[in-house]
């Protein structure tokens, strides 16, 4: 028989050895040391009894159809996409009037700014500007007034503004 070298292997290196082939100081050791040669030969020996025992055991239990738990799972699907389809319907749907309403309120809250800066002179020069445009745009039907002697509001206001009837 061979003499041990040096003290027995650590439970590190041990571990190392059962998990992969043993490479370096191990694997010297092992080579001249029977009684760890020994502890890893049965260690390997329990862990394969281990996976046999494991795998006989998952063989005789009864196969367990997953079909139902699938079908409960889709449902459960469909309704969260149904959800979310309507979700995303009632923003789609929503959001064009929440920003219209807003600038709506906003367009608004311009005007009564506007309004409360004009002046009782301002106004006085726009109705005298809307007063001009009306008679420039208006026809020119006097000539049939004038002929009874009517003076109508067109008449008046042309007289009023400086352009006179021909």
């Amino acid at each position: 028989m061979m003499q041990t070298v040096g003290p027995h292997l650590t439970e590190e290196q041990f571990s190392e050895c059962a998990l992969s082939a043993p490479v370096g100081a191990a694997k010297a050791h092992l080579e001249s040391c029977v009684p760890c040669r020994e502890e890893l030969q049965l260690f390997e020996a329990a862990m394969s009894d281990f996976g046999r025992a494991t795998a006989a055991w998952s063989q005789s239990m009864p196969m367990a159809s997953l079909r139902p738990l699938l079908k409960q799972r889709e449902r459960r699907n469909t309704v969260r996409v149904a959800w979310a389809f309507a979700m995303a319907l009632v923003v789609a749907v929503g959001l064009p009037f929440a920003t219209q309403h807003r600038a709506g309120a906003s367009h608004e809250a311009q005007v009564a700014a506007m309004t409360q800066q004009d002046s009782a002179a301002q106004i006085a020069q726009d109705n005298k500007l809307m007063q001009q445009v009306y008679v420039a745009l208006t026809p020119d039907d006097s000539s049939s007034v004038r002929a009874y002697g009517v003076e109508t509001s067109v008449t008046r206001s042309r007289t009023r503004t400086g352009l006179k009837n021909q």
